[in-house]
C-alpha cells in the first residue's frame, strides 16, 4: 500500500537561464488575475477551514462567488500537476479535512473536490490517494485511467442526486481532455438521470442536455434513445416552467431522425417499432410548428415542416390543423410561398376541398397571390371534389363564406360579392368583423383621398363591436400612404389616424384589443421607413438614429414593463418619442424585432442587428433559424430553391449562403 503523506504538489520549474526564463513568462491577462485572486481566496477558506453555517451565510456566498469565477477560468487542457488547479497550491491534508467535513451537506464542496479530480485525472496515483484519504479506504478497483476517474465522479454525483454536477463533470472532462472521444454509455447514463420531470430543475436539466448532445454531435457519436426516453424528455420540454428557447432546442434535438426511438441497442428496428418512431417524430414536429405558429415565427414553422415532411412525405395523412398552420404561415411571407405551391400540388383535392380549415386557407392564399388562373382552378376543384354533404355544411359555414367574399372582392366580381353578402346576412344575420375589414381593404386598394373618405364613412356604419378589424386595415393603409407615398398627404391623413385611435380608445379604454399591439408594430415600422429607401441605404452619411430609437422603445416597453391600460393611444402625435408607451407582446414581438434587424442590416448597423438577433434568440429562435431567415431574405440564389430536408439546406448554405451571417451569429 502506498504512503498517504501529501503536502503541496510541486510545480515544475524552468531549468533555463534567468534571461530566457524571464522572456518565457507570459503577460498576465485580466482573466489570469481573476483566476489567481479567486483561487487564493478559495485556498484561504480551505486551509482556515471556515464555517459556512449561520451567521456566516455571507461567507458561503463569497465562497460560491469565488468558486464560480475559478471554475469559469479552468484550463482547456489537462496537465500532470495542473498549475491552474487548486491542488497545485493547497495543503492537501487540509483540503481533505475541509471536504470530508462538508461532503454530506454541501453539493458545492462535493463538486469542487470532483472537479479537481477531473482537472488532474491524468495523475491517477494522486487521485487514488485523495479518494483513499476521503473515504478511508482504497477505491475498488483502483483508478488506472482518466476514464476511470470520470466514471467514479459521475457515479458519486448521481448517487448524491447531483445530476447537474455529474453533467458538468462529464463536459469538463472532454474540455480538458480534448483528444478523448465522448463515451455514449456515460452520456446515456446522464440523460436517463435527467429525463424525469422536476419543476425546480427542469430548465437547467434541459440546458445541460443540449450541451451533452452538442458535444456528442461534434464527435459524430450516434445517439440512441428509447421511445420511452423521448416521450419523457418531450413532456419535460413542454413544461410551463421551461424557457421558450430551451424547450425549442430540446424538441429540435428530439426530432433528429438519428435520435428517435430505437429500443435499447437495436439498430434495426422492426416495422412495428418504426411505426411508433414515426408517430413520435410527427408529435414532436407538430409541437414545434404549433409553438412557432403562436409566436408568429414563420421561419421556425417552415423548418419544422421541412423536417417532418422529410420523415413522413404523405401530405394527405397529416393532421389538417397542422397543414392549415403551415399553409397560413407560409402564405404570410413571400419567401416561403413555395411551400403553398408544393402543398397544393401534393395534396389530394378531395382532402382539402372537404376540409373547412384547409379550403379557407387556400382561398385566402389565392386571394393574396391574385392569381386568376389559380382561383379558377380552385373553384373547378371545389365544384368537382366537394361531397354533396360538405357542400351543405362547409359551403354554408361562416369561415368559408368570409374567405370566398375576400377572394371575390380581390377579383371584384360585383354580382358574386352581392350574392355572398346576401347569403351571409340571411344565414347569420349580419357580416362578421373580418367581412367588414375585407370590404374596407377593397375600398382602399387604391388609397386616394376620396377612397379613404368612403372607407371611413363605411366604417362608421359598422356595428361598434365589429369595428376593430376595420380600424386595423385603415391604420395599415393610412400609415403606408403617409410615409411611403408622399409626405404631402401627412397633414390630411394624420388627423384621420388620430380620429380612428381615439374611437378605438373610447371602445376599449383598457387597451385589451389587438389593435394596440398592431398600432405599436406599425409605429416602429413607420419610424424606420425613411431608412428603407434606396438612397438612404446607399449613402454613407445617412442618419440611422431611428434604429436606436426603435431599440429604445422596444427595451422600455417589453411585455410586463407597463400595464396594458397605460399604453399610448396615439404614438404618432407624441411630441417626444421617449415618452411613448407601446404594447409589445407575443403577437407583435417577432414582427418588430425582424423589422429592426432587417433595416439595421441595410444600414450596416451591426450593433443593432446583433441586438435584434439576440432578442429573437431569447424568445425562441435558434441560431440555425436566424441564419436561414437572413439568407432567405437577402440571398436570391438561396431563396429561389425549394428544400426537402435539413441536409439540402446545409448544402445550399455551403454553396450560396452569406458567410458573414454565420460568422456573426455563431
Amino acid at each position: 500500500m502506498f504512503k498517504l503523506s501529501l503536502q503541496r504538489i510541486p510545480v515544475a520549474t524552468f531549468s533555463t537561464s534567468p534571461l530566457i526564463r524571464e522572456t518565457l513568462i507570459p503577460i498576465k491577462t485580466k482573466a489570469d488575475e481573476q483566476l489567481e485572486s479567486s483561487r487564493s481566496a478559495l485556498i484561504k477558506y480551505i486551509e482556515t477551514n471556515e464555517s459556512f453555517v449561520t451567521p456566516n451565510k455571507f461567507k458561503l456566498n463569497d465562497f460560491s462567488k469565488n468558486l464560480r469565477v475559478y471554475w469559469s477560468h479552468l484550463p482547456s487542457s489537462s496537465l500532470q500537476n495542473n498549475p491552474s488547479s487548486i491542488l497545485s497550491k493547497v495543503d492537501c491534508p487540509k483540503f481533505i479535512l475541509f471536504t470530508k467535513q462538508r461532503w454530506q451537506s454541501s453539493p458545492l464542496v462535493r463538486s469542487l473536490f470532483m472537479r479537481e479530480l477531473i482537472c488532474n485525472c491524468t495523475n491517477t496515483e494522486l487521485i487514488n490517494k485523495l479518494i483513499t484519504l476521503l473515504e478511508v479506504k482504497l477505491p475498488d478497483p483502483l483508478l488506472s485511467t482518466p476514464l476511470d476517474v470520470l466514471k467514479w465522479c459521475i457515479n458519486k454525483s448521481l448517487h448524491k442526486k447531483d445530476v447537474v454536477t455529474a453533467i458538468d463533470l462529464f463536459l469538463l472532462f472532454y474540455k480538458v481532455n480534448t483528444e478523448a472521444i465522448p463515451q455514449w454509455d456515460y452520456a446515456k447514463q446522464l440523460i436517463s438521470a435527467l429525463k424525469y420531470q422536476h419543476p425546480r430543475y427542469d430548465n437547467i436539466h434541459l440546458k445541460k442536455l443540449t450541451e451533452v448532445i452538442q458535444l456528442l454531435k461534434k464527435h459524430r457519436i450516434r445517439i440512441l434513445l428509447s421511445n420511452f426516453d423521448v416521450s419523457l424528455l418531450c413532456n419535460k420540454a413542454l413544461s410551463p416552467d421551461v424557457e421558450s428557447l430551451v424547450s425549442k432546442n430540446v424538441l429540435g434535438i428530439l426530432l433528429d431522425s438519428q435520435l428517435i426511438g430505437l429500443n435499447s441497442d437495436n439498430l434495426f428496428p422492426s416495422q412495428q417499432e418504426m411505426s411508433v418512431i414515426e408517430k413520435n417524430q410527427l408529435k414532436l414536429g407538430y409541437t414545434l410548428i404549433d409553438k412557432d405558429y403562436k409566436i408568429r415565427n414563420q421561419t421556425g414553422v417552415h423548418l419544422a415542416w421541412i423536417q417532418i415532411k422529410d420523415i413522413y412525405p404523405f401530405f394527405s395523412d397529416h393532421d389538417s390543423r397542422i397543414l392549415y398552420k403551415v399553409f397560413e404561415s407560409s402564405c404570410q411571407n413571400r419567401a416561403y410561398r413555395d411551400v403553398c405551391v408544393e402543398m397544393l400540388k401534393m395534396m389530394n383535392p378531395e382532402k382539402y376541398c372537404n376540409d373547412p380549415l384547409l379550403i379557407s386557407a387556400i382561398i385566402k392564399y389565392v386571394s393574396t397571390t391574385r392569381s386568376l388562373k389559380q382561383a379558377r382552378s380552385l373553384m373547378t376543384n371545389m365544384e368537382k371534389f366537394t361531397t354533396p354533404e360538405n357542400k351543405k355544411l362547409i359551403w354554408a359555414s361562416r369561415r368559408f363564406l368570409s374567405s370566398l367574399l375576400r377572394m371575390q372582392l380581390v377579383y371584384f366580381e360585383a354580382e358574386s360579392v352581392d350574392n355572398i353578402i346576401k347569403q351571409i346576412t340571411e344565414t347569420y344575420g349580419s357580416l362578421s368583423a373580418s367581412d367588414y375589414a375585407a370590404i374596407v381593404s377593397h375600398l382602399l386598394s387604391k388609397p386616394t383621398l376620396s377612397n379613404i373618405k368612403r372607407a371611413l364613412q363605411f366604417v362608421d356604419s359598422v356595428p361598434l363591436d365589429r369595428r376593430f378589424s376595420s380600424y386595423i386595415v385603415l391604420l395599415n393603409k393610412l400609415t403606408e400612404t403617409v410615409f411611403s407615398r408622399g409626405l404631402k398627404l401627412k397633414p390630411l391623413v394624420m388627423p384621420l389616424i388620430n380620429e380612428i385611435l381615439i374611437k378605438a380608445h373610447e371602445q376599449d379604454p383598457e387597451h385589451y384589443n389587438r389593435i394596440w399591439s398592431v398600432t405599436s408594430a406599425i409605429y416602429v415600422k413607420t419610424i424606420l421607413l425613411p431608412l428603407t429607401t434606396k438612397n438612404a441605404t446607399l449613402a454613407n452619411n445617412t442618419d440611422t438614429s431611428a434604429l436606436d430609437l426603435a431599440k429604445l422603445l422596444y427595451c422600455k416597453n417589453e411585455e410586463g414593463c407597463i400595464p396594458s391600460s397605460d399604453t399610448t393611444t396615439n404614438p404618432f402625435l407624441e411630441s417626444h418619442p421617449t415618452n411613448i408607451k407601446l404594447k409589445i407582446n407575443d403577437t407583435n414581438r417577432f414582427v418588430i424585432l425582424r423589422n429592426i434587424a432587417h433595416i439595421s442590416l441595410k444600414c450596416a448597423r451591426k450593433d443593432i442587428f446583433l441586438w435584434s438577433c439576440t432578442q429573437l434568440y431569447r424568445e425562441g429562435m435558434p441560431v440555425e433559424e436566424l441564419i436561414f431567415l437572413w439568407n432567405m431574405t437577402f440571398k436570391h440564389q438561396f431563396r429561389k430553391n425549394s428544400y426537402h430536408s435539413k441536409f439540402e439546406i446545409k448544402q445550399a448554405l455551403d454553396k450560396h449562403g452569406i458567410q458573414a451571417f454565420e460568422n456573426l451569429l455563431q
